[in-house]
């Protein structure tokens, strides 16, 4: 018997585990770090940490500290995320570099660790090739870590049949190994995921697992099956000495910085005081798997921690409270995004890499045209000099048709260049511009569905900003389009005469809600009734983004100005905000892909690309799309287009 708590203990027989088909609670299949890592208690963690740390220096064999690298890096795991990764990325590099490839399909499974809560496409990435490579040196422990390993993801992705399909090939490929730890990891997960077991068949695994993990005395695997159990004593009696007992158990892990077990913990705990109507103690252990969640930088857990406390002021009625959580979700779903493109690997990165695979191998196709081509053309120069002249004036026609193929495949290369260019536009504001009003969207209706008790008033008050939403969405989309359409070679651009102050009002339309809530004032100059010759489309594209960003960036209860003046041949329509200003260098980037920083600029990603899209629409009316700025005398933005 081990003792774990007053009052808690493990009991050496396997029927405290018989009730585990009773699955009131939901389960996260248990992720194995490392086999010869996971049976090491906190404080041996902390003491092999310290002893790895220390015996660094000493290692000559750049194998042997490889080695070391990988295991530090699976030790900080469950404590220190940013460590974990720097001693998986620092193995990578260097058994890359003395060709050790089980320090480096060890240095790729830590780093699949690593991602396997934040970038599942980046985990992926890493656990399979760190798989081909143990498959290769036939590694039976670790190629069974490694199915293991996907199985989670693949749970985590809502795929049971590709993760019960996984486990059970880490069954079969670890059923004969004598060091055989692993397996019992295995095994628990396989009992637990696969629901067409029947009861006698999952309690038969889990009876073998429990033997290997008495057998190693493994404390991590204990510590879980002591929560599988308290949490199947709870679902079976839901008495408060269950409750108790689980709450002793998280003071154990609280005791020992126990980091990856507790939010799951937490929310058990969160689920069973909501049930027994203790609000204030539900409350209490959301907040505390939120707190963790945060500690350890996992997107995943904070998101799943915010949806349960918005919806338990939801439940409680307070759905102010409830709001902002939703705003909160949202805006943390904001940041996993970040965090993906940060990473260096999302699904957009995917696509454009195989997009820019496919490119790379068309040109290489090209190069070994023109070198084909050249050694012809050179054996025939050769040949015009050797045999007569009528020969090299052949040869001499040969180099015109060369230079006719040259300054071909220039073009096309700089058709090329110019398509990738507008496909890493597009699919940037796809991926920011477009995402933002259904997440509006779904945060509004999310209120309204949680909330049968809105009255008249704050359901207009809803209605109008999902109407605002759709219209902003709406008329970004035909921008966009229109946009797209003028790319393509057979577009005409056909303009028409147009009232600039009409067009300004209606682009203003979007933003009046906006400026009354910061007190914003549009004061308009147009004494000579201003036309222009543009497109309409384009031109309330273009208007829409000066505004909006005038009225993001405008100081509170200050003045928009829009001067409409006529020139000689143009149109000037100038649109000042009083804001903060920029400074010269980030007004010379604004309009420049290659310098994209664009929040250095004091702009939002799809602001600065959508500025970028407006200068393009301004160049193809003919116009011209100036910024005049300076730090702490506001910004000016000077659209010069042809008269109408």
């Amino acid at each position: 018997m081990i003792t774990i708590a007053a009052g808690l203990t493990i009991r050496g027989d396997w029927e405290l585990f018989k009730n585990m088909n009773n699955r009131s609670y939901p389960y996260k299949l248990f992720l194995c770090v490392a086999f010869f890592i996971i049976s090491l208690s906190a404080g041996a963690q902390l003491a092999a940490i310290r002893n790895l740390q220390r015996d660094l220096p000493l290692i000559k064999d750049s194998t042997d500290y490889v080695d070391a690298l990988n295991k530090l890096g699976l030790l900080y795991y469950q404590k220190t995320w940013d460590s974990c990764y720097y001693y998986g990325r620092k193995a990578n590099d260097i058994a890359k570099r003395i060709h050790y490839t089980s320090g480096i399909a060890g240095s790729l499974n830590v780093l699949g660790i690593y991602f396997s809560s934040t970038n599942q496409y980046l985990a992926t990435r890493y656990y399979n090739q760190s798989l081909q490579l143990y498959q290769q040196l036939s590694d039976t422990a670790n190629i069974g870590q490694l199915y293991n390993n996907l199985a989670v993801l693949s749970q985590s992705d809502n795929d049971m049949s590709t993760a019960i399909r996984l486990l059970r090939q880490a069954s079969d490929v670890t059923r004969s190994l004598k060091k055989d730890s692993i397996r019992s990891v295995i095994l628990l997960n396989l009992s637990i995921m696969d629901t067409t077991l029947s009861h006698s068949s999952a309690d038969s695994l889990r009876g073998m697992a429990h033997q290997i993990i008495q057998k190693y005395q493994d404390t991590l695997l204990l510590r879980y099956f002591t929560f599988l159990r308290l949490t199947a004593d709870l679902n079976t009696t839901k008495s408060d000495k269950n409750i108790a007992q689980l709450e002793d158990f998280a003071r154990v892990l609280e005791s020992d910085e126990s980091n990856y077990l507790l939010p799951q913990v937490y929310t058990t705990l969160a689920s069973a005081f909501a049930q027994k109507g203790k609000k204030d103690k539900a409350l209490f252990y959301n907040n505390q798997a939120l707190f963790r969640a945060q500690l350890n930088k996992n997107h995943s857990v904070i998101i799943f921690a915010l949806e349960n406390l918005k919806q338990f002021y939801a439940d409680s009625d307070d759905y102010k409270t409830a709001y902002k959580y939703a705003s909160l979700i949202s805006d943390e779903k904001e940041k996993q995004q970040e965090y993906l493109k940060k990473s260096g690997y999302t699904y957009t990165n995917y696509v454009l890499r195989e997009k820019n695979l496919q490119l790379a191998q068309n040109r290489s196709v090209a190069e070994t045209r023109i070198i084909v081509i050249s050694s012809i053309l050179l054996i025939v120069l050769l040949s015009a000099l050797i045999v007569i002249f009528r020969l090299y004036k052949k040869s001499r026609q040969s180099a015109a048709i060369q230079q006719q193929l040259s300054n071909t495949l220039q073009q096309h290369n700089q058709q090329l260049q110019s398509w990738d260019q507008f496909n890493n536009m597009l699919l940037g504001v796809m991926a920011h511009d477009i995402r933002s009003p259904f997440a509006s969207i779904i945060s509004l209706s999310t209120v309204m569905e949680a909330d049968d008790s809105l009255s008249q008033e704050e359901l207009r008050a809803v209605l109008h900003q999902l109407n605002e939403v759709s219209a902003r969405g709406i008329q970004f989309m035909d921008g966009l389009l229109n946009w797209i359409k003028s790319k393509r070679e057979d577009f005409k651009y056909t303009p028409r005469l147009l009232q600039v102050q009409e067009v300004l009002l209606e682009a203003d339309a979007f933003f009046a809600s906006r400026q009354k809530e910061k007190g914003l004032r549009l004061e308009i100059a147009d004494p000579y009734s201003c036309t222009v010759a543009a497109d309409k489309v384009m031109l309330t594209f273009i208007l829409r983004n000066l505004l909006s960003n005038a009225t993001q960036y405008a100081p509170q209860d200050s003045v928009i100005s829009a001067t409409i003046t006529p020139q000689e041949q143009v149109v000037s329509i100038a649109i000042t905000d009083q804001g903060q200003g920029m400074e010269q260098e980030k007004i010379a980037s604004l309009f420049s892909l290659k310098n994209n920083d664009f929040t250095s600029n004091g702009l939002s990603k799809g602001a600065g690309l959508a500025l970028i899209i407006c200068q393009e629409m301004t160049k193809l009316m003919n116009g011209t799309l100036l910024v005049e700025s300076s730090p702490g005398q506001g910004t000016t933005f000077r659209l010069g287009l042809p008269k109408g």
